[in-house]
């Protein structure tokens, strides 16, 4: 019985389908064409590795169709030129939205929704509550608090979104429906906070750039590209010249035409390599840094924490970042790990780099746990401020802080009087605090007459600070220890104006 031409056509269809790349390769060989070179800058691109040729004598029989499957997608013959297609018929053609990518102008493309909302914050869709503007107020203050009773300073960075850059690029349906943005009401609430020049906003900078002519993002992906990076890299330091520290040497220059000395990394220096930016920085080196979790290896790279080592001046800088800080690299994926260097400049000769994560308490701590940092910088994009400040690290701790910072100093004298409309506020700071058992450590705030007003929990490290909750006894007050020894301490109390009932 003869099978139905329908049943015949269909076979010799997919074995067209699966003979293909075997053809092409053959044909490519024989003939020149197609290209099947897989283009290289691929997986950088699509911010991934390609799958390899499936290892079938150590892969289980149950995996093989899905590694092979997984293999042949990635290395279909001509498979970036039909990718290029579908996304230049989808996008330039359709104008339609895929999934969380919202075509612009030209080859545009914009992001909306899960991790990246910034066309949502474009079109104003997150009106915080004044409940959620005080959350985040409070956790960068107290942040700042924090750091600065440890003995170092923190620097919050909010880097633009190409939506807010690049108006102009946005599809003229959407371009009308701009509205209020996070960071223009995180701005409004932060307007009379002492801790607003701990608030880098980076959105004028990389406007300014744009507008002077500078491509600053990239153009299908939600990163800025090379030269916008080396700018997030200036504004910081600029900032912490401007704040902290007034001799701090310039960066790494940027090149347009680099000199061959820099191009063979003899010189420092910054530069456009395969659209990503390469910095030159002689003496740079990557090592271990046990106290964070850093190795020097690992098979994950380079979405791991770095741990920066570089001729400069004593200095110790530990980031809490994203991408922003690290996909435009150069040796996100076309450079050897042992080659890694950030255009921060000499003022700096170590760096930490702790990818993917926010300055919660338990990172707080183990960051200052062994040595005290010169600076704790945490970067994040302004369209996560649509997250909550909860998830990104505000705890009890970090209000005690926050109220701490906010409360005045008591006048001279020990003796303070007891207006029923104050409460007090206290900070003690340990220094070389070791813990003595198995239990944990706290510390305790004592009346005159030696009563319990607050325990808090105290961890071992060089220098530990406590946040007691506030008391209405006025001082003096005493400390106590228990679980723990200490080579010095010291306490400062500040009134405040407690909340209506």
């Amino acid at each position: 019985m003869r099978a139905p031409r329908s049943s015949l056509l269909f076979v010799l269809l997919w074995m067209a389908i699966l003979l293909a790349p075997l053809g092409a390769r053959m044909s490519h060989r024989l003939f020149g064409w197609p290209d099947i070179t897989v283009d290289p800058r691929a997986a950088s691109r699509e911010n991934r590795k390609l799958a390899p040729y499936p290892k079938f004598r150590e892969l289980p029989t149950r995996e093989w169709g899905r590694a092979t499957e997984a293999w042949y997608n990635d290395h279909l013959p001509a498979r970036n030129s039909l990718i290029d297609a579908y996304k230049f018929l989808h996008f330039r053609v359709l104008k339609a939205p895929l999934n969380q990518q919202v075509p612009g102008v030209g080859d545009w493309v914009f992001r909306r929704g899960g991790s990246w909302p910034e066309m949502d914050d474009y079109v104003g869709a997150f009106a915080f509550t004044p409940e959620q503007l005080d959350d985040w107020r409070t956790l960068i203050e107290g942040r700042v608090a924090w750091a600065e009773a440890h003995g170092t300073r923190f620097l919050q960075v909010l880097t633009p979104v190409k939506a807010q850059i690049h108006p102009d690029l946005i599809s003229p349906v959407l371009r009308p429906l701009h509205g209020a943005t996070a960071r223009s009401q995180l701005l409004a609430a932060m307007a009379d906070s002492p801790a607003l020049t701990n608030l880098l906003c980076l959105s004028d900078a990389i406007d300014a750039a744009r507008e002077s002519g500078r491509e600053v993002f990239y153009h299908d992906d939600h990163h800025v590209n090379a030269y916008g990076c080396y700018l997030l890299y200036r504004e910081i330091d600029q900032r912490l010249r401007d704040l902290w520290f007034p001799d701090l040497p310039p960066p790494p220059p940027f090149y347009d035409d680099p000199p061959s000395n820099v191009v063979a990394r003899l010189e420092t220096g910054c530069f456009k390599a395969y659209d990503r930016l390469e910095v030159s920085v002689p003496g740079s080196r990557r090592e271990a840094l046990p106290s964070l979790g850093i190795p020097v290896q690992t098979r994950h790279y380079p979405q791991v924490p770095i741990y920066v080592v570089q001729p400069g001046e004593r200095r110790y800088v530990v980031f809490a970042h994203d991408s922003f800080l690290r996909y435009p690299l150069y040796s996100w994926h076309f450079h050897p790990p042992e080659h890694f260097a950030v255009p921060l400049g000499p003022g700096f000769d170590r760096i930490a780099m702790i990818l993917h994560r926010r300055f919660n308490r338990p990172l707080l701590e183990k960051a200052v746990r062994d040595e005290i940092p010169d600076v704790l910088i945490e970067q994040f994009p302004e369209s996560k401020l649509t997250l909550s400040p909860v998830d990104a690290g505000l705890d009890d701790t970090l209000r005690r802080a926050a109220a701490f910072y906010r409360a005045q100093p008591l006048p001279a004298g020990d003796a303070v009087a007891e207006p029923p409309s104050l409460a007090f506020l206290s900070c003690a700071v340990f220094t070389r605090v070791a813990a003595s058992g198995p239990d944990p450590a706290t510390a305790s705030l004592l009346s005159a007459s030696g009563e319990v007003l607050d325990t808090q929990p105290l961890p071992s490290g060089v220098r530990r600070a406590v946040f007691f909750a506030p008391v209405s006894a006025p001082p003096p007050y005493t400390l106590s220890l228990s679980g723990a020894t200490a080579d010095s301490s010291s306490l400062e109390t500040r009134s405040a104006t407690p909340p209506s009932p």
